[in-house]
């Protein structure tokens, strides 16, 4: 026991309770530097190098490095207000949106410091899903209503995005006793969509994209569908609650109504 005991005295760096006992004895006892190095088994040349830092700043702690300086409360309030709009971001994407915003550097335990000087922390995420309201159904359904068709005339085109990044993550940062809540359409980062066109007797094609949908590749799409529509023709509709529609109207289609349709 006492090995060890010597062995922690003598390889471990002097904590700041053990530098104020020293500048104690010193100032208080008049003990000189020799006999304070020799209870505290370090050297004259140690204890002096206390006896000065604390006359000189006041203070007995080590010098932190000043990376963090140059950077403003501006800069820090960003960080901040990035997390408080991206909780569920890594440190990492932070420190790259930081140099994408300001053109400065900075290293991922700055922006772990700053976020710890705000009390922020690392916590699990508690989601809760948004609940569609009867009257949007109902809404909907006067809507789909409205229009003279049959099942087998309706051909639905939906989009999906898949990003296994995204789904992984299940913390993120949030003040200090406050709950991180996640509500609503959780993130998903553009990795790999489908484009799928679906009637009353299945799947009439389906697009693979590379991104989420844009209007381009929704375009490109919906052309494809209606270069080989089989033994039906197509026409576009858009409703006003932004479900797109493919339904069977006319035997004879000019791309201008297409086009106007997708705008």
């Amino acid at each position: 026991m006492a090995t060890d005991i010597e062995q922690v005295v003598l390889h471990t760096q002097a904590s700041e309770n053990t530098k104020i006992h020293t500048l104690y004895n010193y100032f208080y006892h008049h003990k000189p530097v020799s006999e304070i190095a020799r209870i505290y088994v370090k050297t004259p040349a140690t204890i002096r190098g206390w006896i000065k830092q604390f006359k000189l700043t006041g203070s007995v702690s080590r010098r932190r490095s000043s990376s963090g300086q140059k950077f403003t409360a501006e800069h820090r309030l960003w960080i901040r207000q990035y997390f408080f709009d991206n909780p569920l971001s890594f440190l990492d994407e932070a420190q790259s949106a930081f140099k994408a915003r300001w053109g400065e550097p900075i290293s991922v335990s700055t922006v772990w410091r700053t976020l710890n000087a705000f009390g922020m922390q690392w916590k699990s995420v508690e989601r809760r899903a948004i609940h569609i309201k009867e009257v949007d159904i109902m809404r909907f359904t006067f809507e789909i209503n409205s229009l003279d068709w049959t099942l087998f005339n309706i051909v639905f085109l939906d989009e999906v995005s898949f990003d296994n990044r995204g789904m992984l993550r299940r913390r993120g940062y949030a003040l200090k006793g406050q709950k991180l809540l996640v509500r609503g359409e959780y993130q998903r980062l553009p990795h790999v969509s489908m484009l799928s066109f679906i009637g009353a007797a299945g799947f009439s094609k389906t697009s693979p994209l590379k991104g989420l949908l844009t209007a381009s590749s929704l375009r490109n799409a919906a052309a494809s569908l209606l270069y080989n529509p089989g033994k039906s023709k197509f026409t576009l509709v858009q409703t006003q609650s932004g479900f797109l529609m493919v339904l069977q109207f006319i035997a004879l289609l000019t791309w201008s109504c297409i086009f106007e349709a997708l705008a």
